[in-house]
């Protein structure tokens, strides 16, 4: 498939979807939902596709969204990149507003540019987060600090950023890159189904309590222990070698 509103590559385990914005406000639209929509389906049913980096091209990640031509239900994309079941790293390597910060919010991992900034500017135009970011703020750095980001439409940077809990860490621009490949490469090397897994078990938990989460976690680890992986984790442990997961 032969993408016009993102760039596509994998390599090693390792998928990245850059995303190519307008030029002239650096807004996402339509026709790159709908290749985004059709990309977070491959990265998710490709077993040689381990972990998903999702950036921007040069120094821009995206401040929001062309709504002039389009509507909010054919513009939501946050729901499918958290739909994904392998680890999704949003490396912001320019400013995350609106649209972007809400993408950003749907990824598993979060790191930036320390020249980027974040935040939601939607009530300057009488909207309000309308991709999932008025419910995945809030479980990420709480009531309060959600309450002020949106309520004054301010917009923090990234050593801000990492303060909340936003993102976990910020760089040098120049570092950006490596950094993210580093972290994805990292996951590569542990158990694609125990990642899985995890995942399933922290995000599924927000919404259960304390003991229907630890029975949930229970339950995943006893389905794991059935897995050729789990074999091989084992093997390589007492041999001291290092594991090679086939995601089975």
């Amino acid at each position: 498939m032969i993408y016009k509103n993102i760039e596509f590559n994998q390599n090693e385990g390792i998928a990245k979807i850059i995303l190519k914005l307008n030029k002239f406000d650096y807004t996402i639209n339509e026709k790159t939902i709908n290749e985004l929509n059709e990309i977070c389906e491959t990265v998710s049913y490709n077993d040689e596709i381990r972990v998903i980096i999702i950036t921007g091209k040069k120094d821009h990640f995206c401040i929001g969204s062309d709504l002039e031509n389009s509507t909010y239900s054919n513009m939501r994309i946050s729901n499918k990149i958290a739909s994904i079941t392998k680890p999704v790293i949003a490396s912001i390597n320019g400013n995350a507003i609106n649209q972007g910060l809400e993408i950003a919010l749907a990824s598993d991992i979060r790191i930036a540019s320390s020249k980027a900034k974040l935040g939601f500017e939607s009530l300057k135009k009488n909207i309000v987060p309308w991709d999932g970011g008025s419910q995945r703020l809030p479980r990420i750095i709480g009531l309060g600090r959600a309450m002020d980001m949106i309520l004054t439409s301010n917009i923090i940077d990234s050593n801000t950023a990492v303060k909340y809990g936003l993102i976990s860490q910020s760089v040098d621009p120049e570092k950006l890159d490596s950094l993210s490949l580093d972290i994805a490469k990292n996951i590569t090397k542990l158990g694609p189904i125990a990642c899985k897994y995890a995942k399933e078990a922290i995000i599924s938990g927000l919404d259960l309590t304390i003991d229907q989460g630890l029975k949930l976690e229970g339950d995943l680890n006893f389905i794991l222990q059935t897995s050729s992986d789990r074999a091989e984790g084992i093997k390589s442990f007492l041999n001291k070698t290092t594991p090679n997961y086939s995601g089975k």
